[in-house]
């Protein structure tokens, strides 16, 4: 049977230990237990481990990393912003300096302002160029993990918003699911939205209740310090001080320091990770039903308009200046392209010569090759895909010198068909834009099946091809049966046999093959940056783990370890 703690008990031992005599209970938080108390006629505050919790694996970094928080903010502390001076402390509790807080006004909400402004500008001071900090504190009890990184937006995807999501995952709550589907699509592509990010000394929880007025100074409790982006700080006060105050501190703030472009986007999706943050410690229903709201938001407003940066239009051609009206045409090519090869541009080729010769009205202005996710191409493939940021150079490296552009919204299946329609659309100002889904005949079935009706589609049938006829659902009108002169037989999966060919006995008629099909360009980035061994040193090496087993599988699972 579990032993009953007396509180009362565990609290009056440790008093009496210290001779410390209570002035009065502070509510704060759910960590600590909280007092005023008196020793030898002076006030002090105290933080206690409770009783509960004390003999439950706490350990003296709890105290010790709010120490050392305290210590560093005190050193870039002046007339503006203080803290509370640090007077003892153990395992079992923190004594501070007595503060007496004065109620806020909404001057105090200006002084915050500028008391942020200067936090945020002494991050030079600490010398570091990399986000983060040097060992990790806590938030509540919640271990803030704070590894180092090369950029925000990768600290604060693995160190805060990956570490929720994993959590949220397992959750028994039924809306769960929902939030970490949203959380996840925001992990993807959030990272559009810090392009550019000014390095800033972070309180790193700046919530109500941690900062106060005393003696007309700004004072701040409670930090869980970080080397980061600043409007962090900002969507922490602000995830749950809103309206007028709130609007008193932004708008001070942005005189003295500016925010960024997207600082409306970036709010969000802060409030996101801090929401779901807190529903994980309170377990409050209502800020489940806020961080999926402002979830919602972010899929349906901010992330179309992040995956449409990732299509470029500078390829896209205008048509001429016709006596007709004429309608615009774009192609797509979707595919895994592991790795591309010339008859996937002459696909591309082959649909724009049909559209002239026989499309008057119908200009075509331009089209992309779209790559399948890593997550899709490895169900269709298993192990034998490249990356897919290998895939993308090859891609760039492939159309270099041609009129087709690269589509990297990185969604499944034809999502971001629509995503392409719409980013067309708006670089020439009309609505008179139609999409082709451009495919070859072995796959038209399942396009026809699976592609948006909104979409026509353009099925190159190669000469010698089976009529694919009987596989296209009767009366499709949406398809378009256009033949195509092959000039050489041509698969990724053939490519991939003579890659294994090449590199398992330097097969010279295999590379000649390999010229032909990928370009020098194409077959030199797999050579040196995908598999980064000198061919001519590959043979020896492959026959040891080769032997008689599958070529391309063992290939490609050994080059892409």
């Amino acid at each position: 049977m579990m032993q009953r703690i007396d509180k009362t008990k565990h609290t009056s031992a440790f008093l009496a230990e210290r001779n410390l005599e209570i002035v009065s209970r502070v509510v704060k938080g759910r960590v600590n237990e909280c007092y005023v108390v008196r020793q030898q006629g002076k006030t002090f505050f105290l933080k206690l481990v409770p009783a509960n919790r004390a003999h439950c694996g706490i350990t003296t970094a709890f105290y010790d990393a709010e120490v050392k928080d305290l210590g560093q903010m005190t050193s870039v502390s002046d007339t503006v912003f203080t803290v509370p001076q640090v007077i003892e402390h153990s395992e079992r509790h923190l004594m501070l300096q007595f503060l007496t807080l004065q109620s806020k006004e909404k001057q105090h909400f200006v002084l915050l302002a500028r008391a942020l402004a200067q936090l945020h500008a002494s991050a030079p001071t600490f010398g570091s160029s990399k986000w983060g900090w040097a060992y990790n504190n806590f938030n509540g009890l919640d271990l803030m993990c704070n590894e180092t990184r090369e950029s925000w937006w990768e600290f604060f995807k693995s160190s805060r918003l990956q570490r929720r999501l994993d959590q949220i995952r397992s959750d028994p709550d039924p809306s769960a699911l929902l939030l970490w589907i949203m959380g996840t699509r925001l992990a993807d592509v959030g990272n559009a939205l810090f392009s550019s990010v000014a390095p800033a000394l972070l309180h790193g929880d700046l919530n109500t209740d941690n900062w106060g007025m005393s003696d007309d100074r700004v004072s701040f409790f409670d930090p869980a310090l970080m080397i980061g982006d600043p409007e962090y700080d900002l969507a922490c006060f602000t995830c749950f001080e809103q309206g007028e105050l709130s609007l008193a501190c932004l708008d001070e703030y942005k005189r003295l320091r500016g925010l960024s472009a997207s600082w409306i986007q970036r709010e969000q999706l802060y409030h996101f990770y801090i929401l779901l943050s807190s529903f994980l410690l309170t377990r409050n229903s209502s800020l489940m039903k806020r961080a999926i709201t402002i979830g919602t938001r972010l899929s349906t407003e901010i992330l179309p308009m992040v995956w449409r940066s990732l299509v470029p239009t500078d390829r896209l051609v205008a048509p001429p200046v016709l006596s007709v009206p004429c309608k615009l045409a774009v192609l797509v090519l979707f595919g895994t392209f592991s790795p591309v090869h010339r008859n996937h541009i002459g696909l591309l080729d082959a649909a724009a010569v049909f559209w002239l010769q026989n499309q008057r009205h119908c200009h075509v202005v331009g089209g992309f090759l779209s790559p399948s996710t890593d997550a899709r191409a490895s169900r269709k493939l298993r192990q034998k895909h490249f990356p897919l940021r290998h895939r993308v150079e090859m891609l760039r490296l492939a159309t270099q010198n041609t009129r087709w552009s690269i589509d990297l919204s990185q969604m499944e299946a034809f999502e971001n068909a629509n995503n392409v329609l719409a980013c067309v659309a708006g670089c020439f100002a009309t609505n008179n834009v139609e999409l082709f889904i451009v495919c070859g005949s072995d796959v038209v079935d399942y396009v026809s099946t699976h592609a948006p009706v909104a979409f026509s589609i353009l099925c190159l049938k190669r000469i010698g091809d089976q009529d694919p006829g009987s596989r296209v659902k009767v009366g499709d009108t949406r398809i378009f049966m256009v033949d195509y002169d092959e000039k050489i037989a041509l698969s990724s999966t053939l490519v991939r046999s003579w890659l294994g060919s090449w590199y398992r006995e330097n097969h010279h008629q295999a590379h000649k093959k390999l010229v032909k099909a990928l370009g020098t360009s194409v077959l030199d980035y797999l050579t040196h940056a995908v598999f980064k061994i000198p061919p001519e040193s590959l043979p020896a090496i492959l026959k040891i783990y080769l032997f008689k087993s599958e070529i391309v599988s063992c290939v490609l699972s050994y080059c892409l370890i």
